[in-house]
């Protein structure tokens, strides 16, 4: 009786659950192979402004292309996003920093930041899975 039960909920078409899907990103400007790429996801101002990010993926950098990679990820369900990524060049997963800006490149989730403070959230959020395709331009700071 029970074996039937569970193979009736199994079948019944009202019965949901969440629903994984795949985001691809784009990198653009990718300037060294070696390393690998840190991604922090994000889903609230709040974990953005702590820096303490929900979920991370480390991406190898080995197909990378004329400075162009592309990657997907798996597991988001329906949401508001936000990702920061840095070009860990050293792979210490650590962000090296120089006497005030990090010294490796870093991007945002549809959004190439030109200041040099931090930028808000809503500045690189987006909703999935209506966007299911993110690009990503690295900026380098020199000084």
């Amino acid at each position: 009786m029970i074996t039937l039960f569970i193979n009736l909920l199994l079948l019944n078409p009202f019965v949901t659950t969440p629903e994984a899907t795949t985001l691809t990103i784009r990198f653009e400007n990718i300037r060294f192979h070696e390393g690998h790429i840190l991604v922090g996801v994000y889903k609230a101002e709040d974990s953005w402004s702590r820096r303490t990010p929900e979920r991370e993926f480390i991406i190898s950098k080995q197909d990378i292309v004329d400075g162009s990679l592309t990657v997907t990820l798996n597991d988001f369900e329906p949401g508001f996003y936000g990702l920061a990524f840095l070009d860990d060049e050293n792979g210490n997963e650590i962000v090296d920093m120089g006497m005030v800006f990090p010294k490796e490149g870093f991007g945002f989730s549809n959004y190439y930041h030109r200041s040099i403070s931090f930028p808000k959230f809503k500045d690189f959020t987006f909703n999935f899975p209506e966007n299911r395709d993110i690009n990503v331009k690295f900026r380098y700071l020199k000084f």
